[in-house]
């Protein structure tokens, strides 16, 4: 190689050298810059009832809407999906309050910065109850019950503004009386409301037959290892063929926890293996701690510090007896 060849070849290694020193480092995931950003619409959605004259109703109807639970319109088909959707679940809503032949009128408009769904409504008349028809029939049609119902808890009376939410309970609270007095085998023969929009009323029917009632059958306890059943049964205020109540099983739960015998307690009513409409009673139980120790700390003018001390043996045999015995230990004794 000649001296000349050299150094052509030296220059361009330099000059290689020099231009990769001199050039700005570059990312191979560059950083979008904040006007790369893409930035969309805020979704605004306004419900005004009556001039804003109810903003608590108007509140529960916003929350109501899917549109509400977007935060922005990024997908344009998405938000109109929702705004389309928005009127009959506001309808829906206010039917169920009452108000059966609103006006509504919407509004969706969009501008770069925000897209605004806009809901008017005119609530107009509710609708009120103008008859209720509520008959007891079958062999619990004169139990005190019914009447204590009609008397205290029925909200649903003549001239009263009518809501689903008063017809659903009322339905429940029949179909719990039935039951907790014995009557499983109940039926609505009928249970109906008809809604008059242009009357502004509604005619409810609602007819219940309580069928036959069921008695108790025997009760067995299962799981106790210390106390035999006939003291158990001490704690049992009703007999066989007896009419069902449950009530009466709560009283006998109640009984049985104020013993303090057991640390766990199951009453199950056994309806699928009833006879002759009577339903055997399983009650079955944990056994208790058999001793309680309790210690408490005070002071008292005349003792000063004191302990008390205080031993219970649970059951000292299985016909339920136990004994307690109490130490007062003092400073100044």
């Amino acid at each position: 190689m000649n001296l000349l060849h050299f150094s052509v070849l030296a220059f361009a290694f330099l000059s290689f050298n020099s231009f990769a020193e001199d050039a700005p480092a570059t990312s191979k995931n560059p950083e979008p810059t904040q006007s790369e950003t893409k930035t969309f619409a805020g979704l605004d959605v306004i419900v005004d009832i009556d001039g804003g004259k109810n903003g608590e109703l108007a509140n529960k109807l916003k929350k109501e809407i899917a549109l509400s639970h977007l935060k922005n319109d990024e997908f344009p088909a998405q938000t109109d999906f929702l705004y389309n959707r928005s009127e009959k679940t506001m309808l829906d809503v206010l039917r169920a309050l009452g108000y059966y032949s609103p006006a509504i009128t919407s509004q969706l408009e969009r501008n770069p910065q925000t897209t605004r769904a806009t809901f008017k409504i005119d609530l107009g008349k509710p609708v009120k109850i103008r008859t209720i028809d509520l008959k007891i029939s079958g062999d619990g049609h004169n139990l005190p019950s019914w009447e204590q119902f009609r008397k205290f808890q029925l909200t649903l009376k003549p001239k009263a503004i009518f809501t689903h939410q008063n017809y659903t309970d009322t339905v429940s609270a029949l179909t719990n009386i039935a039951v907790n007095e014995g009557y499983m085998d109940y039926q609505f023969t009928q249970r109906e409301f008809k809604v008059y929009p242009h009357l502004h009323a509604v005619d409810i029917h609602i007819h219940l037959d309580t069928q036959k009632s069921y008695q108790f059958g025997k009760v067995t306890f299962i799981g106790n290892q210390q106390i035999n059943d006939d003291f158990l049964r001490r704690y049992i205020d009703f007999a066989p063929g007896e009419q069902f109540q449950q009530s009466k099983i709560l009283n006998l739960q109640k009984s049985l926890i104020n013993s303090q015998y057991f640390g766990l307690i199951r009453i199950a009513p056994q309806y699928s293996k009833q006879q002759d409409r009577r339903i055997p009673v399983e009650v079955a139980l944990e056994d208790s701690l058999k001793h309680r120790y309790e210690i408490g700390l005070g002071y008292g003018t005349d003792t000063g510090a004191r302990v008390l001390f205080s031993f219970e043996n649970r059951l000292v045999n299985q016909h339920g007896h136990n004994y307690q015995v109490n130490s007062l230990f003092g400073e100044n004794a």
